[in-house]
């Protein structure tokens, strides 16, 4: 009976360490979703860029997120909202390539980061998500997404932050109007020091 206390407590012990240590440590990924959190895909992000930024190739943002979000969970309740998540964060993952990646960033809001994927591709992906969501009908009820979508050659100062302002400018603007639509965001030119003139 020693022997038998002796080990469970143990094992607690051990398995009271591992929460402490993944309660120390940013998560992951999402816990609802299974997606990246937004904090790792930040920190993927930074080497993504850095070995872009040496050869020079593009870079794509798709910021999306689930429409009328607040009305839906108000309406249909925590856990038909939380299953409408589900299936579209289990979507995502499914229409994306190997090589990209997706995070919930916010409540009903997405980003997948897509290297070596110019303006064109990524909205010719963003679409084809869009309407993918479209044909979704998690427990039942219709359900659409908007998205805005930010690309560049990933030079300079060129990084996730970047990207991510005027893609999710582009968002907002796209829900504007009806929603379930995708938007184009521009990338404002990096200002010129202005350099005085030699006497």
């Amino acid at each position: 009976m020693y022997l038998q206390n002796t080990a469970r407590d143990k094992g607690l012990a051990d398995a009271n360490r591992a929460i402490g240590t993944r309660l120390d440590q940013p998560v992951s990924i999402d816990l609802l979703t299974g997606v990246f959190s937004r904090h790792f895909l930040c920190e993927l992000a930074t080497a993504r860029f850095s070995e872009a930024r040496r050869h020079g190739y593009y870079a794509s943002v798709v910021v999306l997120e689930v429409d009328r979000f607040a009305e839906l969970l108000g309406n249909e309740g925590q856990r038909a909202a939380d299953e409408v998540l589900v299936n579209v964060a289990e979507l995502l993952r499914a229409c994306i390539r190997r090589e990209d990646m997706v995070a919930r960033f916010d409540d009903a809001r997405f980003v997948v980061l897509m290297m070596h994927c110019d303006s064109e591709n990524a909205m010719a992906k963003a679409e084809a998500l869009r309407c993918a969501i479209s044909d979704l009908e998690p427990a039942g009820i219709p359900v659409t997404a908007s998205a805005g979508v930010a690309s560049a050659s990933v030079r300079g100062t060129v990084d996730l932050d970047a990207l991510l302002e005027p893609a999710t400018r582009a968002l907002a603007e796209a829900q504007t109007h009806t929603g379930n639509a995708v938007v184009l965001g521009r990338i404002a030119p990096p200002s010129q020091t202005a350099v005085p003139a030699v006497s």
